[in-house]
């Protein structure tokens, strides 16, 4: 049985990212303790997970144009409310959070229209994959995790 299957099935007790990031969905074990922040980084997963089926599948071309718009409106809906919740909680790093945030937008802004002047490119893609990638693995499964563990700390939930 794979790693991932491992972990799908809960008998794999490993970090999120020990079992490869994204390629297996939303689990328990990144949660902020927030319903509405965990449905949004849920959706990232989920949108993340498209795109690696498309491209194992040959098809990223089909769904480079929604991701992308979909990264625009996350990032604006999604960072505006993680920082609001952070700043109500107290969490004593939120504005290096937002910078964080910031940084990731300006990125992606990069990323579309390097996309929007070149068409999809080899690189393109892998920039595009790395991108997503490591924001679910070192942001969501990192980063987002030490505002969680604040709140919790501080019994704020």
């Amino acid at each position: 049985m794979s790693r991932t299957n491992t972990f799908l099935n809960g008998s794999y007790r490993g970090t999120y990212t020990e079992v490869g990031g994204v390629e297996q969905g939303w689990t328990s074990a990144i949660s902020v303790h927030n319903d509405k922040l965990d449905g949004q980084h849920k959706k990232m997963i989920d949108m993340a997970s498209v795109l690696i089926s498309a491209v194992h599948d040959g098809k990223a071309h089909e769904v480079v144009d929604d991701l992308m718009a979909f990264l625009r409106g996350y990032c604006q809906e999604h960072f505006a409310d993680e920082e609001a919740y952070m700043l109500a909680k107290g969490y004593p790093h939120a504005q290096e959070h937002r910078c964080v945030h910031l940084q990731f937008l300006t990125d992606i802004e990069k990323l579309k229209l390097t996309y929007d002047t070149q068409g999809m490119t080899d690189d393109v893609l892998k920039d595009l994959k790395r991108r997503v990638s490591g924001w679910i693995i070192n942001h969501i499964a990192g980063a987002d995790q030490d505002y969680a563990r604040f709140v919790a700390a501080k019994h704020l939930t």
